[in-house]
């Protein structure tokens, strides 16, 4: 994909709003967020789901790939984050790392705690999105299903998941 196929793209995409550090806005920020990022390069989505998901610090300074996308998500972040969620974005303005940005951001707004952990486990055990279904609304109710062990493989620390960027 060149440039001008990449500035096309991300002009169809929709824009993120201003965020400020609402959590009922931050599910639909985040997202639209992703999405306008990989419109710009693929790679932004994985490097993102991965910098969400680490519980330490991103360290973006071995990689100049990966540096150079971690400087330009931190100045895209920076123009569409006002109020507390600007503040935090301010504490890395020297670094520049767009990468540890975006993990705080999603530390902050969705904490990981065991209650929720075992919420999710039980709802998937369980699958009562399934149970009672005709055929119609099956494989609705097992997309449902398959979202909420999306959501628990999303968690931080879990077996299988490297906490590394590929």
């Amino acid at each position: 994909m060149d440039v001008a196929e990449t500035v096309e793209i991300s002009r169809l995409v929709q824009r993120p709003k201003t965020f400020a550090g609402n959590k009922e806005e931050w599910r639909s920020f985040k997202n639209n967020m992703v999405n306008y990022m990989s419109a710009v390069k693929v790679q932004y989505l994985v490097d993102m789901r991965t910098a969400a998901k680490l519980e330490s610090a991103v360290n973006d300074e071995n990689d100049e790939g990966l540096r150079q996308r971690s400087v330009a998500l931190y100045s895209v972040l920076y123009s569409f984050l006002d109020g507390d969620a600007r503040s935090i974005a301010d504490e890395l303005e020297e670094s520049h790392n767009g990468f540890e940005l975006w993990r705080i951001l999603n530390r902050d707004m969705e904490p990981v705690t065991g209650m929720r952990k075992l919420a999710l486990s039980r709802q998937i055990n369980r699958a009562n999105e399934l149970k009672g279904k005709s055929e119609q609304q099956f494989a609705s109710a097992m997309r449902s299903w398959e979202a909420i062990i999306d959501q628990y493989n999303r968690i931080p620390g879990l077996e299988g998941h490297s906490g590394q960027f590929d």
